[in-house]
């Protein structure tokens, strides 16, 4: 499965607070395909999904790094141990790319979200309603290993 065959799938989904955006039935497909969804919940989510599965707190904006891991969060906890933190240093040190929440963005079609990424991706259209909710994303880790041009 390609990112542009599963942004096809997911456009025009309805948005559904509390439930995976990716159908059980292609689950697994997207995980051995290595491809990740990522989208605006709530008022205040940003939501990955597929090959890998986080959320972030993302009150009107959000920048989340991203390696081949996953997601790099974006503070760490005081109490951790120095090699826990240096190992989280060098990581974000390292990251090429990013995803960006966007709430409430100056862009027509009146989004509630707007999700984009340094890494190619193909974009797709969920719903509340009849309204627009959300334009997400889908990458693919591999791209996430190349350098950014």
């Amino acid at each position: 499965m390609t990112k542009e065959e599963l942004a096809a799938a997911l456009d025009g989904s309805q948005y559904n607070p509390g439930v995976n955006m990716i159908p059980n039935r292609l689950d697994r497909e997207v995980k051995a395909s290595l491809l990740v969804v990522a989208y605006g919940a709530s008022d205040n989510l940003l939501e990955f999904e597929g090959a890998w599965h986080d959320e972030f707190d993302a009150n009107d904006e959000c920048v989340v790094m991203i390696d081949t891991k996953g997601p790099i969060a974006t503070e760490r906890e005081d109490s951790d141990d120095d090699e826990t933190m240096l190992a989280y240093l060098l990581r974000k040190r390292d990251a090429k790319h990013y995803v960006e929440a966007l709430w409430s963005p100056d862009e027509p079609g009146n989004y509630s979200w707007i999700i984009a990424a340094t890494v190619p991706a193909a974009t797709f259209e969920i719903y509340e309603d009849e309204e627009h909710f959300c334009r997400g994303i889908v990458f693919s880790v591999e791209d996430v290993a190349k350098d950014r041009a």
